[in-house]
């Protein structure tokens, strides 16, 4: 997108009036002075000095963004001003503290989080392939796959001990037994679903949501509190 009709539709301004701005070197892409035939791309920061009042935006472009959520942690907003509540707008770096988490996912709530920026509008419909999400779910004894998906109403597959290598990053308690399930349910739902047949879980983690995976890359830069997400563009 040209840089003057970024900065048009963003201000609500005409193209003419941001090309004056332009011109009065008032726009920044990326840091650097603005020229007018720069285009803005994917994850561009512009920003933009209006008399005393100076804007800043990303890309513009609608934009999902995979993070990882710790358990014991919340991820509404308000949570930044309480001291007491430990949020993950804490952990994010100043540009993704303008995106907000798509869906919910309580307190207790781990995995991969997906967040939205302003640009995006609506979401794929939840029939949509990219939409399905993948759970890591253990339990202190055996379970059947039979008894499980007839409880979750969903695929689920046993994990087994070879396997379990690929999520070393998350700390896998190896003395439980561990299931796939795809289930396009929140965290809490599932957990109630299984509740419900008196099958209850030890720990459910998030493992992929859009077609985005949870990754080590994803849950280590948590522990340096520096995301560089991953991005599905939509």
């Amino acid at each position: 997108m040209r840089i003057n009709k970024f900065v048009a539709k963003q201000l609500g301004i005409t193209r003419r009036e941001a090309d004056e701005l332009i011109r009065n070197k008032s726009v920044k892409l990326n840091g650097d002075v603005a020229l007018l035939g720069d285009s803005v791309q994917m994850n561009d920061t512009v920003e933009v000095q209006s008399g005393s009042k100076k804007y800043s935006y990303d890309g513009g472009f609608p934009q999902l963004v995979a993070v990882y959520k710790p358990p014991n942690c919340f991820i509404e907003t308000e949570s930044i001003y309480d001291s007491k509540k430990v949020s993950i707008y804490q952990f994010l770096t100043p540009f993704l503290r303008e995106y907000t988490p798509v869906g919910a996912m309580n307190y207790m709530s781990e995995g991969i989080l997906i967040m939205k920026n302003n640009q995006l509008d609506s979401m794929p419909p939840k029939g949509d392939s990219k939409s399905k999400m993948v759970y890591l779910v253990s339990f202190d004894t055996s379970k059947s796959p039979l008894d499980l998906e007839k409880a979750v109403s969903g695929s689920v597959q046993h994990l087994a001990q070879k396997e379990l290598g690929q999520y070393d990053f998350l700390d896998l308690d190896s003395t439980q037994t561990w299931y796939v399930i795809h289930k396009n349910y929140s965290r809490s739902s599932l957990y109630s679903l299984l509740n419900s047949s008196n099958i209850i879980p030890k720990r459910i983690i998030k493992i992929s949501d859009f077609g985005l995976r949870l990754t080590e890359q994803l849950h280590d830069q948590f522990k340096s509190q520096g995301y560089s997400p991953v991005s599905l563009n939509v």
